[in-house]
């Protein structure tokens, strides 16, 4: 396979292809952050904070890829592989307590909150997740979410989909600025 991988809408893996992409930096990094890393059998980008990956079964070139996409196709184009994190170093090793969600087409943006919700419920009283984050990563299917020690990164799993996504910290003073007199 060549230098240049073009999905198009219709390619079986365009979908986790999206859904990839939308966890990689916008803009340039020094840690190339703003790439697409294949390798053998995974894809995979994150921007520093969440992580998505999926394993494929194609003969993808092995590499870094900027990327290009327009509304019909994707376009990958190989790039001098200047290194790029390891992600499998933010994987964690132990899980504190595991749940189930599901999330079904045509969902509402309430019924999914309800979802959100239920995970951030199961976090540190400190801790929630970037809405956005959550809703990039949760597509349709049934979806295992794991939770490692405070601090550390929510998992996400389903049949052919790995996220990760780190918490933010509560500041406990945020909602002060309303009892402040004037």
């Amino acid at each position: 396979m060549g230098d240049t991988i073009i999905i198009e809408k219709y390619h079986t893996n365009y979908e986790k292809f999206l859904w990839v992409i939308s966890a990689r930096r916008k803009e340039e990094t020094s840690h190339n952050l703003h790439l697409v890393c294949i390798k053998k059998n995974r894809v995979v980008c994150t921007d520093g904070n969440r992580l998505h990956l999926f394993r494929h079964d194609r003969e993808y070139k092995p590499g870094l890829y900027e990327v290009k996409q327009d509304k019909k196709s994707i376009t990958l184009q190989r790039i001098e592989d200047k290194g790029y994190p390891d992600v499998t170093r933010v994987f964690p090793r132990r899980f504190l307590k595991k749940i189930r969600i599901t999330e079904t087409k045509g969902m509402t943006r309430g019924v999914r909150g309800a979802n959100y919700t239920y995970v951030v419920r199961q976090m540190d009283e400190n801790e929630t997740l970037d809405l956005n984050y959550f809703e990039d990563c949760v597509t349709e299917g049934e979806w295992l979410v794991k939770f490692s020690d405070s601090g550390g990164p929510v998992y996400f799993k389903n049949k052919d989909r790995t996220a990760l996504i780190m918490p933010a910290k509560l500041d406990r003073n945020y909602f002060s600025f309303l009892f402040e007199k004037k």
